[in-house]
This record gives C-alpha cells, structure tokens and sequence, in this order.
C-alpha cells in the first residue's frame, strides 16, 4: 500500500514539475526533488517509521535549545573535567563518569545535568577513552 502510494507522490511531483515548466526554474527543482524525496522515504520506510517521523516532526522547528548560559555550563564542566585529568590523571575521573548524578564535579552545573541526553553522550565517550590502551589523551602527559 505504501509503495503505490510513494510511487504516486514521486510520479505526481515529477509530472507536476514539468508541467510547471513554463514557469520558475527554483519551483520545478523544488517539486521534483521534495517530491521525490519524500516519496523515496513513503516507499523505503516502514509504517510504525512514517508515524514517528510525522509526529516528531513540531521538534524541528520548536525552539528547546540549551541557550547560552546552558552552552557555557558544558564549556564549564568540561574544562574542570579536563583540568582534573590533567592534575590527577585519566582515571580520577572514573567514579565522577560512572555515576553523574552523585559527582559533585557534574553537579555543580545543573543545566547540564537536565539534559540526560547530553550527559549520557559526555560520560559514554568519556569510558570510552579510558578504556582504551592508546595515548588518546597523550596532550594530558
């Protein structure tokens, strides 16, 4: 069912575009290329993924982004996480990583910790560093 109905949007949006020929180039670009595109994704993804899609689609344009004081909290903890590498060594932040929520360094700053997203991307790649055996962090030497 979805694939006829991809295959009609894109056969709709070529067909349209060219007979909007005639007039300005941009819109005949935009139509084949949206068009299709968007039927390309109608026929390739599954139903439970067209739905998610849809109904995440407001996030784009909302504007629920950190702002600077936010942005300069991460600046700020990263640069305590860094200095305490370089003071004390990579694994002095292990117990800080492990457990965020409890790490008086993380806490200081509570922007950060209200974006669960962010904190668990810092922390995941932060374990990921130390366990390596390579001289990743060899600038801390």
């Amino acid at each position: 069912m979805f694939v006829i109905i991809g295959i009609l949007v894109v056969l709709g949006a070529v067909v349209g575009g060219y007979l909007m020929e005639h007039g300005n180039l941009s819109v005949l670009m935009v139509v084949i290329i949206f068009g299709a595109a968007i039927g390309s994704l109608i026929i390739a993804a599954p139903p439970k993924v067209l739905s998610m899609i849809v109904k995440s689609f407001g996030k784009l344009f909302s504007s629920r982004t950190m702002g600077k004081s936010g942005y300069l909290e991460l600046l700020g903890l990263l640069y305590n996480i860094f200095s305490k590498i370089r003071k004390e060594g990579l694994i002095s932040i292990e117990a800080d990583i492990e457990s965020p929520e409890k790490s008086p360094l993380f806490l200081k700053y509570k922007a950060v910790m209200s974006n669960h997203h962010a904190v668990s991307f810092l922390c995941d790649n932060l374990k990921v560093i130390i366990s390596t055996n390579d001289r990743l962090m060899s600038w801390t030497t």
